[in-house]
């Protein structure tokens, strides 16, 4: 944090406190549960700790990183546009704007 704000770690301590938004002392099991559940960044953000030390913790658990859904397989695009997006969308377990932006995407092809 230092490096980022250039504040010591006992100023930054102070401020949190101040503030009221002091980092969790311990890992909760709540906590524990969504590494790997969402991105390292967005959970060290919210705790106010770097995404490397999520990352750390991740890794001691085992956890493997949190990854969005893969690219699209033949199969899934083969699927595009012989139904409604949003029936697709559900069927492969996608967003109605992925589906979406697939479709336009096979369009723009043709």
């Amino acid at each position: 944090m230092k490096r980022q704000t250039g504040l010591s770690p006992t100023t930054i301590r102070a401020l949190r406190k101040k503030l009221g938004i002091e980092r969790p002392r311990r890992w909760t099991p709540e906590l524990v549960a969504r590494l790997g559940r969402e991105p390292d960044l967005r959970l060290a953000r919210e705790l106010g700790i770097s995404d490397s030390s999520v990352r750390k913790k991740r890794e001691r658990y085992g956890i493997p990183p949190f990854l969005r859904k893969p690219r699209w397989t033949p199969e899934e695009l083969a699927l595009v546009g012989t139904a409604p997006d949003a029936e697709i969308a559900q069927k492969l377990g996608r967003s109605l704007q992925a589906v979406e932006r697939a479709r336009r995407m096979l369009i723009n092809r043709s």
